[in-house]
């Protein structure tokens, strides 16, 4: 009969049918009846025994095995290690079997084996006999027990508090409150923290295979034993109180922080205008959105016979920048600002991008100006970029904008604006630019975490006309930057894998973005197939992008040597480590907005929703739907045949915010 180890850490007892063969190995019948092939080092002891027949043989093995199950409860493995500590360094099981019993038989055997083999405290088996353990080592293993028995205990507590808390429905405040603080009472707190590291950074269990098995059991016990497993712990904590209702926990995960290390402000006492052109007496209007405090770029246009005498004006936080090297560094880091559904990060302190660097109405306000002509033939010429003061007279949003050109009462600077984006969108499509402009959704979600949403018409006039012009100044930019060879980063575009003339239609919409490569940045001049133009370079938003940030400084640096021109080299390191946080940063933007969305779906599912077939899958009945109130795809299955196109009217079946999936049912065809 041979004792070995059966996989699972407990012992296995079978008989010997034969063996060892050339290879070494032993053919071992097991309790269950299955023949197993061991070699001699996996057997741990060999007990006599007579092969009779597998029938008996089987039957004697599980009285052999019910027989020493019982004769296990005589024996005490701490009396045995205090008998034979003293004199001896190593011993045999048959040895310790005779200190306990008076029998000899294999199941007081087996019995001793598998006391020594569970427990593992006193004595350690080592080469086919038991190492007698030093009396020091025994202390800590039993603390360590000790320990591991408490945190099992704990971990035993934590998921029946949450269980309570998930499925009580008879808690009350008070109840619900004190729950909530003995989650967080020091018993917890490790366990806590391991729970709140595991769903905010994301970290894999699988290495620590017993939190792993806590995290599995956690969740099933609440029944969230599906979807994402750090959703479904980040859900419980928020629910035990240990993560805010509507925290943010991608700001901790990506270290991004929301106040400033750099904390200067009260020391901006005046702005300086030194080399500036005085640009004040010149209209000047902003357009965005209303609530828009960090206002970056502002318009004004003169008519001359045909021509149009533009002026993009830039905000200038780089002022900022040559006084304070230390708020330079901390912005690069920072490389853009965040715009999530409960809040704004901005990439500079709020002093300077809703105050001091922002063009708001009626301040004096330092700009980068891109002044070009427009004739009727859609020539730019007669390029200037010059710093400059301008004071915004007017702030306007795009919906009064759209308001006014809607009434026919928007002033002459907007309709001259209206004409001037005409001519330079014209002029992009002749030359190959193509857009693709899906709707966009702005959510907002307050403190209560309410969320709302409002669709965004990027083809509205005003935002037309906003954008052509930014795309102008980006040009001009570009251009002079590749005629004076100022090491920047370009904005290209590969073209299309096919021929794309003008987009419309969702459908189409979808159905062109399978061929439309991505943008890429390079230090190389070259085309921006997608804008229609050749050197392209982003300058119009440097109070909340890193990079339209550094343009800036080399353009200015080239113009009014305020300090050194950057070599290619040197501009390339600096993108980088600008990229590096832009990605983290659309992560983060990203998931929030995903978040938002899916609180909406569960804010409003009784309504009805709209919309429209993009795409069919080979089987028919299904397939994925543009929501028109959310601006997102999701796949549905459809009551009949539907075809590409076909408007639909859908209600919310559920909405599974741990896996972010959400059930539409087709109600009708619209």
């Amino acid at each position: 009969m041979a004792l070995y180890p059966d996989g699972s850490g407990a012992v296995g007892a079978g008989l010997i049918l034969d063996g060892p063969d050339k290879m070494g190995v032993f053919s071992i019948l097991d309790s269950g009846g299955s023949k197993k092939r061991l070699t001699e080092s996996r057997i741990e002891e060999r007990l006599p025994h007579s092969v009779i027949s597998r029938n008996d043989d089987l039957s004697h093995l599980h009285v052999l095995v019910e027989k020493s199950q019982e004769l296990r409860e005589f024996i005490s493995t701490s009396d045995l290690y205090e008998m034979v500590q003293s004199e001896y360094t190593e011993t045999d099981t048959c040895f310790l079997r005779d200190l306990v019993f008076d029998t000899g038989d294999n199941a007081s055997t087996l019995a001793v084996f598998i006391a020594l083999w569970d427990e593992n405290i006193y004595f350690k088996r080592k080469k086919g006999t038991w190492e007698v353990r030093k009396p020091e080592s025994v202390e800590q293993i039993i603390l360590q027990k000790k320990q591991l028995t408490e945190k099992e205990n704990a971990q035993k507590d934590v998921i029946g508090i949450f269980k309570l808390l998930i499925f009580d429905s008879n808690l009350d405040n008070n109840q619900e409150k004190n729950l909530i603080g003995e989650l967080q009472s020091p018993k917890y707190f490790s366990i806590i923290q391991q729970l709140k590291q595991y769903a905010v950074f994301r970290e894999d269990c699988s290495y620590q295979k017993s939190f792993g098995d806590f995290v599995q059991l956690l969740l099933e016990s609440c029944s969230i034993g599906h979807g994402n497993p750090y959703n479904g712990i980040n859900y419980l904590l928020r629910k035990g109180g240990i993560i805010g209702e509507f925290e943010n926990t991608d700001l901790v995960r990506y270290g991004i922080r929301e106040d400033f290390q750099w904390n200067e402000c009260q020391k901006i006492q005046t702005i300086e205008f030194n080399e500036c052109t005085d640009l004040t007496d010149l209209y000047t209007v902003t357009i965005d959105d209303e609530e828009t405090r960090d206002i970056d770029d502002a318009l004004s246009c003169k008519v001359s016979g045909e021509n149009f005498l533009i002026y993009v004006h830039i905000a200038d936080p780089g002022y900022f920048n040559l006084l304070f090297p230390d708020l330079e560094i901390e912005v690069i880091e920072r490389g853009t600002s965040l715009y999530l559904p409960e809040k704004v990060i901005n990439m500079y302190p709020g002093c300077i991008s809703e105050d001091l660097a922002s063009l708001l109405e009626g301040k004096n306000r330092r700009a980068l100006t891109f002044k070009c002509v427009l004739n009727a033939d859609s020539d730019v010429s007669d390029i200037e970029i010059f710093n400059s003061i301008i004071n915004t007279d007017k702030k306007l949003s795009y919906d009064e904008v759209d308001s006014m050109i809607m009434k026919n009462t928007a002033p002459v600077l907007i309709n001259d604006l209206l004409k001037v984006s005409e001519i330079l969108s014209n002029k992009r499509t002749k030359n190959g630019a193509f857009a693709i402009n899906l709707p966009e959704l702005k959510i907002k979600s307050d403190a209560d975490g309410i969320v709302a949403v409002k669709l965004i018409n990027e083809e509205s006039p005003s935002r037309k006309l906003v954008s052509e012009l930014m795309i102008l100044a980006n040009m001009i930019a570009g251009r002079f930057c590749s005629d004076n060879s100022i090491p920047v980063v370009y904005r290209v575009q590969p073209p299309p894998s096919i021929v794309l003339n003008s987009v419309s239609g969702l459908v189409e919409s979808y159905e062109s973005l399978k061929f439309i490569k991505k943008g890429e940045y390079t230090v190389h001049p070259g085309r921006h197939h997608g804008l229609g133009v050749d050197n392209y370079l982003q300058v119009t938003s440097p109070i909340r992008r890193g990079v339209d940030l550094v343009a800036h400084r080399q353009i200015k640096a080239f113009l009014y040597k305020s300090h050194d021109i950057m070599d290619e080299s040197t501009v390339s390191v600096l993108h980088g480590k600008i990229q590096a946080a832009v990605t983290q940063g659309s992560i983060v933007e990203k998931n929030s907005e995903t978040a938002a969305v899916f609180r909406y779906l569960e804010q409003n599912d009784k309504m009805i929703y709209t919309g429209t077939v993009i795409e069919l899958f080979s089987d028919g009945n299904k397939g994925m739907v543009h929501i028109h109130e959310i601006a997102r795809k999701f796949m549905v299955f459809f009551k009949g045949e539907a075809k590409k196109g076909d408007k639909v009217r859908l209600k919310i079946k559920k909405v599974d915010f741990l896996r972010e999936t959400v059930n539409f049912v087709h109600e009708s065809d619209v």
